[in-house]
Parts: C-alpha cells; structure tokens; sequence
C-alpha cells in the first residue's frame, strides 16, 4: 500500500516521529496560510490535524493556495483533507465548516481566518486562558509581509501583548489579511508555522521569549528577514529556518 510506504526517517534527528503522532493541531481557515500549513504539518507526521472553513475553491485561489484547478468548486476543507490525505493515510484530517466561535479546541492552534473581527471572537470565546489549548500560532499576511503571533494562552504576559494587536476589521489596513499574496508567501507561510510547531514539540517554546515576528521576504535579495516588534527599538535579523535562530544586523 502507497501509504506504507511513507517514512519520516530522515526527519528523526529534528523531530520525534512518536511525539509528532501523539499531536493535536487545529488549522482555523483554509486559505493561504492554512491549506499550505495543514499540507507541511502532515508532511511532519502530525498525528492529528483539524481543518475549518466555509468557502468554496475559486479561481482566484489556485496561485497562492495549496489547491488545483481539479478543487474548483469545492469545499476548501474538504480539497484541503484531500490533500493531506495524498501525503499519507496515517494522518487523520478531520473537515469541519463554518467557525461560530466557542468551538472546544486542544492542542496547537493556527489561527488563519482572513478576518480580525473573527479572530477576535475565536480568541475570546475559545482560546483566551485555555487550559487545553498549549500554543496559539496566528497568522497574518499582506503582500511580503508576514506576521506571526505565537502565544500561550494560559500566560498572563502573552495575554495582555496579544490582545494589544487585536484591532477591530475597521482599524485594520483596506486590505484583509492574505487579501494580496503571491504564491511563494503561502509556501513560506505554511514551512514556519510547521517549524514552529516542531521547536514547540521538541524544544517546549517558540523563538526566544518574544512571541511576535514579521517577516519579510526580499524577492530580490533572496532573503528572509525578521523584525521583532516588542522589544524596542527594533533591530533586523536573518532568521536561519531550521533552527529559527537570529542573527543581528543591526539597529534601525
């Protein structure tokens, strides 16, 4: 069978294949970000992984999004499990629809939605001081930049800094989050929530104590670089992602 054929072996050295099993992961919207990190978090062995959205795959959605013109048509979650499902069969993908808020999640959660106003609710009716949920990945996006908000939802400190970047859709830019991207934003998306997944897994924390980053791909320089927004003043730093260490170039 195709699916005993999969092998993590060569991941062993970074990630327990046992621990990856054993996890939970909920990816809340199946847009840019959530259908490529769902796909990059099978590929990691992740044991069980929960998928949520209500759209439909549109044309528009093919460059940027971990679908096919074969998806068009169909259910975001459901084209999404399918491909998870190609990766292997030892992965359970669980579809669901539409988010109300209040939803009982466990876990990691990547928090995809494409809207601020949604996310707010998720995070005050689901996540906010969650004993069950260990680590809260949101995930933002407009054109190169990319901001991820990595934080414990049990921890006073994280709480109050989050809750700081939670601004209603009105106070937002005009355009919503993942609303202008290109495809390779996607791809490198969905590769850093899996990686922060895995130093979550294997190490118990995200990089260092900070727990915001936006990154920026420089398309012309080929390079990925990190701006850490709570700690002033800011300073840029090459991010090496394997490990999510950080090298200073210099203050602003």
């Amino acid at each position: 069978m195709i699916e005993d054929a999969v092998s993590y072996g060569r991941q062993t050295l970074i990630l327990d294949p046992v621990k990856a099993k054993k996890l939970t992961v909920h990816v809340l919207g199946c847009g840019t970000v959530g259908s490529n990190a769902a796909v990059e978090l099978s590929r990691m062995g992740v044991g069980k992984i929960h998928i949520y959205d209500m759209d439909t795959v549109e044309a528009h959605n093919i460059p940027s999004q971990r679908f096919g013109t074969s998806d068009m048509g169909e259910e975001k979650t459901l084209a999404t499990k399918k491909a998870v499902e190609e990766v292997s069969s030892h992965v359970s993908c669980i579809a669901h629809g539409e988010i109300h808020g209040g939803e009982m999640y466990q876990g990691i959660v990547v928090l995809a939605v494409d809207s601020l106003d949604l996310r707010k609710k998720i995070w005050e009716t689901s996540l906010k001081y969650s004993s069950l949920v260990q680590l809260v990945i949101d995930v933002r996006m407009h054109a190169n930049e990319l901001q991820f908000y990595c934080v414990k939802p049990a921890n006073n400190e994280d709480v109050t800094k989050y809750e700081d970047t939670l601004h209603s859709s009105a106070e937002a830019q005009p355009v919503q989050c993942g609303g202008r991207t290109v495809s390779y934003t996607g791809a490198i998306s969905g590769g850093i929530v899996a990686n922060y997944v895995r130093k979550w897994l294997m190490e118990g924390h995200v990089p260092g104590d900070v727990t915001h980053y936006s990154y920026n791909w420089d398309h012309e320089q080929m390079m990925l670089t990190a701006f850490e927004q709570w700690k002033r003043p800011p300073f840029v730093t090459l991010v090496d992602l394997q490990t999510m260490d950080m090298t200073a170039l210099g203050k602003e």
